[in-house]
């Protein structure tokens, strides 16, 4: 029997479509049972409401009633909020204002997001662009059951042998949170959820994008936006002024940092755990839960605070400030605070405008370039692919906006995201308490290999090769034998006759005791703290940030130009590494090699979230000029552009529109 017009979308790992099929009873009564699918779309009229209007009246208007079934909160984000819109500009200019809203209940009405009462518990996320009746703009839903998030969309459907596919909507079943770590990883919603759970860019203070109390957007929008998201039209936004009913991202941050304990609590019991609460006599997907440690798989976003009379750079830049403010089981760190690295607001603007010279971009139309803009053409991989599935794309045109970094980012960096920080800290804490799959002594020794480079570290990233995908479970010492796998792996690796190799360095860290560790990273955070002084340095951290935001743009969650500044003057041609110190440098050859093959397949119709065991590998120029040619042989030649990203002009040119 088929269910109404809800369908599941069936992803593939080639260039051909994904198809989606309508959902049969079966299929709904044993999968979705879920809030959002398997009760408010089981409604005949709900099932019908296909646009971000529609549901969000039907959730607020459900907690605003004399007996109300849910919370509501809504929060509004803009990336290109902070450039005025104005009668010239706003023909082209997309401010990206999007809405996510909060709705959470239970048998016994309202709750708190994620605050889980009972079975009975559910909490929505629901997210959507300003164009609130928009069948065709973007719609998601994310809906957690107390156990696991279920990812929906109103979508064009993708149906197989009829005509009217792609153009059709509908509402459409994505996938299961724990799907993140099976065959469907980093397919359709997870190469956004890569880890399962919800995301927020910016997860910490200050908000560079969201609306906040003291960062409100709405005056630079258009009067016609500010009228669309009115009372009149939108009574859950706003009341006498635009937007009033939007709350805080302050008040967002602790949903989403809640979500993520309750998914990752949820994921550890059903990855390690029986019925009985015992620990399982074989575990399976432990690369998964080492990529926490050793890869980065997903990524948030920060900016400088003011701080007296100078600036502080996110101690994330140069150390893994998100792991330490867990909680440190290593007894390794120093005292390190986010205030631990002062900067002159002079240095910082100097180098902003000379060198790496950042600016505020944004892509558009090569045909329709604005009056009084000269574009510029740069790699199809600046920012991610609307189709994953694209391969062997045209450059894109580009226009600087602003200068520098805009008027609200100072210092913007991507830094080591929650979710890893949050896996790595449970596989040392709430889990040490069950069982033994890693002690203290390797931990220590994974953490302490290129401890300079928090994020897109090219030397942990390769270790995770000699982790057991299995490991078997002792009870008598109440210990997993992935640790012995994992060091006798490593131990027995080509790579270890290298004296200056990650995998060297390893096994040295293990004899190590942490007093080595904490003298160490004293050392190098003074180094650090003493270059922000100078010239060179600012622009050598900046340097540095610019890099690891080029490794991530190609990446699907890189959705908008406006997101991050672009270093307009830095002939970027190989990745940097921050050294012990407080230096920076090319990355080397391993390691370009590393991120070539990495995330040119992450962008791929066929991604793969466990980067390819290199250890048997000759790294010379030869070996990463062969993997060139051959991804030039297989349409993805963009997936391995580490070649000088000099802009090439375009002409002037009259019009609009943006991509």
């Amino acid at each position: 029997m088929e269910h109404l017009n809800l369908y599941r979308r069936i992803f593939n790992r080639s260039e051909a479509p994904n198809v989606d099929v309508l959902v049969e009873e079966d299929f709904r009564k044993y999968n979705l049972t879920d809030f959002f699918g398997g009760i408010w779309l089981t409604s005949p009229d709900n099932v019908k409401e296909l646009t971000l209007n529609d549901v969000l009246l039907d959730f607020w208007s459900q907690s605003t009633s004399s007996t109300p079934r849910n919370s509501f909160d809504v929060f509004c984000v803009a990336d290109g909020g902070g450039i005025p819109a104005t009668t010239e500009n706003s023909k082209w200019l997309n401010q990206l204002i999007r809405f996510a809203a909060f709705a959470s209940g239970g048998a016994n009405g309202p709750e708190n997001p994620f605050e889980d009462r009972d079975a009975s518990s559910w909490t929505l996320c629901i997210v959507g662009s300003q164009e609130l009746n928009s069948t065709l703009r973007f719609l998601q839903v994310a809906s957690w059951d107390t156990k696991v998030f279920r990812y929906y969309g109103r979508d064009s459907l993708q149906l197989e042998g009829i005509s009217e596919g792609g153009q059709k909507q509908g509402w459409v079943y994505q996938g299961v949170s724990t799907e993140a770590f099976s065959d469907e990883s980093y397919l359709g919603p997870f190469n956004g959820h890569v880890n399962g759970g919800l995301i927020m860019k910016e997860i910490h203070k200050p908000w560079l994008h969201w609306m906040t109390d003291a960062n409100d957007p709405t005056p630079n929008f258009t009067d016609t936006t500010k009228e669309a998201l009115s009372k009149v039209f939108a009574p859950y936004l706003s009341d006498s002024t635009p937007l009033s009913k939007v709350n805080s991202a302050d008040n967002m941050e602790p949903y989403i940092t809640d979500g993520i304990s309750a998914w990752f609590t949820s994921r550890w019991k059903m990855d390690f755990l029986d019925a009985k609460r015992q620990p399982l006599p074989k575990v399976k997907g432990l690369k998964r839960w080492m990529a926490h440690i050793l890869l980065t798989t997903s990524i948030n976003i920060q900016t400088a605070l003011p701080f007296q009379n100078q600036w502080l750079m996110p101690a994330n830049n140069v150390l893994n400030f998100e792991l330490l403010s867990q909680g440190d089981p290593t007894d390794i760190w120093p005292m390190v605070e986010n205030d631990s690295f002062p900067f002159s607001k002079a240095l910082y603007d100097n180098a902003v405008k000379n060198d790496p010279q950042l600016a505020l971009i944004t892509n558009v139309d090569t045909d329709n370039v604005p009056a009084g803009y000269t574009a510029f053409s740069l790699d199809s991989s600046t920012i991610a692919s609307s189709d994953p599935k694209a391969s062997n794309l045209p450059p894109i045109s580009f226009i600087q906006v602003a200068a520098g970094e805009g008027d609200q980012g100072t210092f913007t960096i991507l830094h080591p995201s929650l979710e890893d920080a949050k896996g790595a800290h449970l596989l040392m804490t709430d889990i040490q308490k069950k069982f033994t799959l890693l002690s203290k002594e390797t931990y220590n020794a994974m953490i302490m290999v290129d401890p300079w480079n928090p994020l897109y570290s090219w030397k942990r990233g390769v270790l995770l090769q000699y982790v057991p995908d299995e490991a078997t479970y002792n009870a008598s010492t109440k210990s997993y034998d992935m640790e012995k796998s994992f060091i006798d792996a490593v131990n027995t690796s080509p790579r270890m006759k290298d004296p200056t190799s990650p995998e060297y360095e390893f096994i040295r860290n293990l004899s190590r005791p942490t007093s080595f560790f904490s003298a160490m990273m004293s050392s190098y955070i003074s180094k650090v703290q003493k270059r922000l002084k100078t010239q060179d340095g600012i622009s050598d951290y900046l340097k540095l940030a610019e890099s690891r935001r080029r490794i991530y743009r190609p990446l699907p969650l890189d959705e908008f130009a406006f997101t991050l500044p672009w270093a307009l003057s830095w002939k970027y041609s190989k990745p940097l590494e921050m050294t012990s110190e407080g230096a920076i440098q090319d990355i080397d050859v391993r390691g370009q090699k590393f991120f070539a093959t990495w995330i040119g397949a992450l962008r791929t119709a066929n991604p793969m979230l466990i980067p390819r065991a290199d250890a048997d590998d000759q790294d010379d120029l030869a070996v990463l000029e062969n993997l060139h040619a051959v991804a030039l042989a297989t349409k993805d030649s963009q997936s391995l552009n580490f070649q000088e990203s000099g802009m090439r002009l375009l002409p002037k040119a009259c019009g609009a529109s943006t991509r």
